[in-house]
């Protein structure tokens, strides 16, 4: 059965013009499962490792990475030799994307020691 996964994001800024907006976004998930996927995953440091997205093997959508370690980072690439990193997500940060069409898996690599990420995905 499919369900309506949504989220929503809040920036600010407190500058002169001070900032703000919002945005949310709202997609059909189709997944076996019904909403995605959604686990915590620990990632070593050295070697790339892959990312788990349970039951979606295509069309994913978004993907939502957040660092559990309070001290050290973690990086993350779209290919296993961690030649193509497109995001250094700081301790205790998160990362919110839109897939790209082209792109069927993610790795990850931690710095110093082991960490701990939350992921979620959802199809479109």
């Amino acid at each position: 059965m499919a369900k309506t996964v949504t989220g929503s994001i809040s920036l600010s800024l407190s500058s002169v013009p001070p900032l703000a907006t919002s945005a949310s976004l709202s997609t059909l998930q189709v997944a076996v499962g019904g909403f995605g996927y959604y686990a915590i995953q620990n990632f070593p440091t050295v070697t790339w490792t892959s990312v788990y997205l349970g039951a979606i093997t295509s069309d994913l959508g978004y993907v939502y990475f957040k660092n559990g370690s309070s001290t050290n980072y973690i990086e993350v690439a779209i290919d296993s030799g961690g030649t193509k990193i497109f995001a250094k997500i700081p301790p205790l940060k998160f990362a919110f994307i839109c897939a790209h069409s082209g792109t069927a898996a993610y790795w990850i690599r931690a710095n110093t020691a082991a960490c701990d990420v939350t992921v979620w995905a959802a199809q479109l």
